[in-house]
């Protein structure tokens, strides 16, 4: 049996992970890629240097956002330091650089950027350069992400080969840890390792895991006063390892004086089921089997909201046959629980009894294929990342967050014209529900953009943080605030208990999955053949009227087909020349088609539909 090495890609930067999200999403679609978000700051030097260990590559991320492009080689740079070690750690190979939010992405632009930064070129394998228009575009996203994948791809295949040959030769020590079995699982199983002592006291934790390739590891750190990060951070995991060491004192996990963990226990659990939860005890001296009987006998808790518990001491993790012994159930317990998700899934959505769970079988989709569906809102991302990723577990459908501000109407319209679907989404941490129709309304050009460009099938809105999240709750908001109806297929509302209860989640998440996979469907047999040939149909037909009757008129009526023509072109070839947004909304491409052609046969035929109805009309009333 062979196992195949994750390759864990470390981002790392001074900006928030809020940021960058558009590029853990981006390499997060590859199955053996492993993002790994850390925030440089100037006080974790030495947490910095130790994260760096434990990655396969890195990725070194300055947004413009900060002000100014200052990573290396200037006054002020912000990564002189961090791009050295992450080179002499890793090796040159194993790092790039990007810079984001740019006015210029070119060549040209990367040119000169490496001629004022040189150590760029001398401590890393390349720069990459992305401007927001890029990132809006789908198309020059994949495009501008190829070969950062390709990159990060190989050196992990030149990672593997290394390492076993090293495992293999006799002069060398052998790996604690065993080769892999192949998996062609296209899931990855997030595992959350929760705890309130620092990373590095688990980093043996992380190192006999990380080896799986579809276990992503995502630590967090549990405080007093970060309560909403850890249940929002919960809902990014498949499963999770609540770890407690005895070096923070005692064994004080719940259920006893001055305990750390009771409300976070009872969240984990609530939110993820109690077969997707462990508890693991380290550094105890005794690690035994009556030991474990003492402990959950005391913290009876631990055992109604977890699977297990697991105890390591000292000698345990020194000795490493007894360290993979004691690793073993816990990596089956973590691989039953992703295969358990992925079998319920799929019998629950066969099954005519079952409500229609959150995630519909995974079916295999070209990237040509794939849903973009655009979430457009002015709070920020982080406030619905449950939402994205709820969505990002079907395969075909490709979450687009957009932040819509007072000053980017321009933007936010040509945002629309990449997506395949949209949802407008408010939250009510913004004070009140004034999507539309009411005083100090924030969406109500917003709303009917979507509905005008992508049609009103093609969104949906949702409402969050609500207190009441009921039928009843949802007609009294349509019937004051009707643009929604009118411009959207639906409504969905969501309370904060929806979100931490899993069933309710799924079950409310459920309808709007099968609204967005019927819209692509449609799409993809409709949309894209039929309104194609109407597109491409009536601009031959116009042109060929004004090049045979040139006039004016027959040109004015030319231009926008040819324009509609040359945008579908530009969307199917990807051909970055043509401008963005050429392009006629879907809802009036048909009877825009056939006013133009009545147009072009009958020039006057507003005069003769006139006089048809007047004759109509005079007829009647003669009767």
């Amino acid at each position: 049996m062979s196992w195949s090495k994750q390759t864990v890609v470390g981002i790392f930067s001074r900006s928030g992970e809020h940021e960058y999200l558009w590029l853990v999403n981006a390499l997060r679609d590859v199955t053996n890629l492993c993002p790994q978000p850390f925030v440089i700051t100037n006080s974790n030097a030495s947490a910095f240097r130790e994260s760096v260990y434990t990655n396969t590559f890195a990725i070194l991320y300055h947004s413009m956002n900060r002000g100014s492009l200052n990573i290396t080689d200037v006054t002020d740079s912000l990564y002189d330091d961090e791009l050295q070690v992450l080179s002499s750690i890793l090796g040159k190979d194993k790092v790039v650089v990007i810079a984001d939010d740019l006015v210029d992405s070119s060549h040209n632009a990367k040119n000169r950027i490496l001629h004022s930064q040189p150590t760029i070129r001398l401590k890393a394998l390349d720069l990459f350069l992305f401007s927001r228009e890029d990132k809006t575009n789908y198309n020059i996203l994949l495009s501008k992400m190829a070969p950062i994948k390709e990159i990060v791809t190989a050196a992990s295949h030149k990672s593997i080969n290394m390492w076993d040959e090293e495992k293999d030769s006799p002069d060398k020590e052998k790996d604690l840890k065993p080769r892999k079995v192949k998996m062609s699982s296209s899931k990855q199983t997030v595992v959350g390792i929760f705890s309130r002592s620092r990373k590095d006291e688990y980093l043996w934790l992380v190192n006999a895991l990380r080896d799986d390739t579809n276990i992503c590891l995502q630590p967090f750190v549990i405080t007093n006063s970060n309560a909403s990060a850890f249940r929002e951070s919960v809902y990014t995991n498949n499963f999770a390892i609540l770890y407690h060491s005895m070096n923070s004192g005692r064994l004080n996990i719940t259920d006893v004086t001055d305990s750390l963990y009771d409300d976070e226990l009872q969240v984990l659990s609530s939110i993820l089921g109690k077969d997707k939860v462990m508890v693991i005890a380290d550094d105890p001296v005794d690690s035994s089997h009556n030991a474990k009987n003492r402990i959950l006998h005391s913290q009876p808790t631990i055992k109604l909201k977890a699977q297990d518990l697991f105890l390591f001491s000292r000698e345990d993790k020194t000795n490493n046959n007894i360290l993979i012994s004691k690793m073993a159930p816990i990596k089956e317990i973590i691989t039953a629980a992703s295969h358990k998700s992925i079998n319920m899934w799929d019998e629950e959505k066969d099954s005519p009894d079952k409500e229609k769970d959150l995630k519909p079988r995974k079916v295999k989709m070209s990237w040509s294929k794939q849903t973009v569906v655009g979430i457009f809102s002015r709070s920020g991302e982080h406030e619905y990342l449950w939402l994205v990723n709820a969505l990002r577990d079907v395969t075909n459908l490709c979450p687009q967050p957009f932040v819509i501000t007072n000053s980017n109407a321009s933007a936010f319209r040509e945002s629309v014209y990449t997506n395949t679907f949209a949802i407008l989404y408010h939250s009510m941490n913004r004070g009140s529900l004034n999507i539309t129709d009411v005083t100090d309304s924030l969406y109500d050009d917003e709303l009917q953009v979507l509905s005008s460009i992508l049609g009103k099938d093609k969104v949906v809105v949702i409402a969050d943080d609500l207190v009441d999240s009921s039928h009843n709750a949802k007609n009294r908001i349509l019937h004051s605030q009707p643009t929604i109806r009118l411009k959207a297929l639906d409504l969905f509302l969501f309370s904060r208990e929806d979100k931490t209860n899993y069933n309710i989640l799924l079950s409310k998440m459920a309808p709007i999955k099968e609204i967005v996979t019927a819209a692509s469907h449609k799409s993809i047999n409709m949309s894209s053949v039929s309104l194609s040939l109407v597109t491409y149909g009536t601009t031959v037909i116009c042109v060929g009227n004004a090049l045979c009757r040139p006039s004016v008129w027959n040109w004015a009526l030319a231009f926008p087909w040819v324009a509609a023509s040359l945008g579908l072109v530009r969307n199917t070839f990807y051909i970055p020349y043509i401008p963005a947004g050429l392009r006629l909304s879907e809802t009036y491409m048909v009877p825009a088609g056939v006013v133009t052609i009545l147009s072009i046969s009958q020039p006057d035929w507003p005069h003769v539909l006139s006089s048809y109805c007047n004759s109509i009309l005079q007829k009647h009333k003669g009767r």
